[in-house]
């Protein structure tokens, strides 16, 4: 296919259980809503611009939006799928993304939680497009609270 605006499933990848994104697909690559670039289409590409695209609808700004943010943890370089900062460049929202056919399990929870030792964001989300969760950490050696929805961004 040429430059296009595709609806959701159009590109031969599943639809998801999110809102349709206006997503341009071009030669197997998708101009990423974040980094303004190409990227190859994978899977989990395409769960991630799902993402970005329905954030970006609860006002997150894609300016504050680093993806395959690069993070140091116990001396291994690691990247997380997405962080979302707040206007004052502080962490709000760490996601990991899989594809729609991987199974989210307590090891997809756990490798985000562990991620967020670093991050130390107050919201995480994991996804794969078809299942979603969410939660809010209280800080350091608080219980997480399960989310039913990801919160409006508002500074």
């Amino acid at each position: 296919m040429d430059d296009s605006s595709l609806p959701s499933a159009a590109a031969g990848f599943p639809v998801l259980r999110l809102p349709p994104a206006d997503l341009v697909v071009r030669d197997g690559a998708v101009l990423c809503l974040a980094r303004k670039r190409f990227v190859q289409l994978e899977p989990e590409e395409w769960v991630r611009q799902h993402w970005l695209a329905y954030l970006m609808g609860l006002g997150y700004p894609a300016g504050g939006m680093s993806v395959e943010h690069t993070l140091a943890l116990n001396d291994q370089g690691l990247r997380a799928d997405l962080v979302c900062h707040d206007r004052q460049g502080r962490p709000r929202l760490l996601a990991e993304f899989k594809a729609p056919n991987i199974r989210l399990d307590q090891a997809v929870l756990d490798q985000t939680l562990t991620y967020n030792l670093s991050i130390c964001a107050p919201l995480v989300l994991i996804s794969n497009g078809m299942s979603h969760h969410a939660y809010r950490l209280p800080g350091p050696g608080g219980e997480a609270a399960p989310l039913t929805g990801i919160p409006v961004f508002a500074d």
